[in-house]
């Protein structure tokens, strides 16, 4: 068998290029590499081109570049680690849920899911947050769709097909849970409430530096992806970031309600 694939180019792989020496050196480099890393090309694009990335994949240039299902995936990946590792952040742990249930009507329920099955409460905390972090990993796969669903409604008449605006919803969303992470380290310093009635100051402070931000990425994602007016692209930007926020809330509520069943 030839050492160089006849249609792509693409070196084959032998034996010793599964090594996990070899692996870990492919990574490094391809972390490193800021040049010709399709990794860093993407970053670079996704922070500080918005919608260029879409227009990218649109117009065919994509080799370059991770895929958007990839990036997605990647980055809510990330962000799931992230906010489940450090129990003061770890927003995808009932704990924290229940510490911020000021009718303390969470905290009762897994008492008694606890006492009725004869078991310890940090057992049935266990449980409920394996089930729903599984929950959330698998509406993952809705948040795209609801949004495109509101990108095709919103954007009828420039008649694109639904895939196309799959690609910019996933990079939106691949955009918007990359900032959530960047925010981890501030949200481990400064914490998110002093009690459960009153958020920290520095909560209070990069939500609202994260509003804008993501308002205005959106705006600017929208005039060069799709070429719309400034007023049409501030309306649009408006309703998607608001389709987001509540698809949010609402699978949250699916995903914690079927984990404690």
């Amino acid at each position: 068998m030839a050492a160089y694939c006849s249609q792509c180019g693409e070196k084959r792989r032998d034996r010793d290029d599964w090594k996990l020496s070899s692996i870990a050196g492919e990574t490094f480099a391809e972390i490193t590499n800021l040049e010709h890393s399709k990794l860093w090309q993407t970053f670079r694009l996704l922070l500080f081109k918005p919608g260029l990335l879409t227009r990218e994949y649109w117009d065919g240039r994509r080799k370059r570049y991770l895929g958007p299902v990839k990036l997605y995936l990647l980055f809510f990946a990330l962000t799931l680690v992230l906010y489940s590792i450090h129990q003061p952040t770890a927003i995808y742990d009932v704990r924290m849920l229940a510490a911020s249930d000021s009718s303390g009507g969470l905290s009762r329920v897994l008492e008694e899911r606890a006492t009725k099955r004869g078991v310890s409460q940090p057992q049935i905390v266990q449980e409920v947050n394996s089930h729903l972090q599984r929950y959330l990993s698998m509406s993952q796969v809705f948040y795209p769709l609801f949004m495109t669903l509101a990108l095709k409604l919103l954007l009828r008449r420039r008649r694109l097909y639904f895939a196309e605006h799959f690609i910019f919803a996933l990079h939106i969303l691949a955009f918007m849970l990359l900032s959530f992470a960047v925010m981890w380290p501030f949200f481990v310093l400064f914490g998110f409430r002093t009690s459960v009635a009153q958020y920290t100051p520095a909560y209070l402070l990069m939500s609202v530096a994260s509003l804008i931000w993501t308002a205005s990425y959106l705006y600017l994602a929208l005039r060069r992806a799709y070429g719309e007016a400034w007023i049409a692209a501030t309306v649009k930007g408006a309703l998607i970031f608001a389709t987001y926020m509540i698809t949010s809330m609402l699978f949250l509520s699916i995903a914690l309600t079927l984990a404690i069943r």
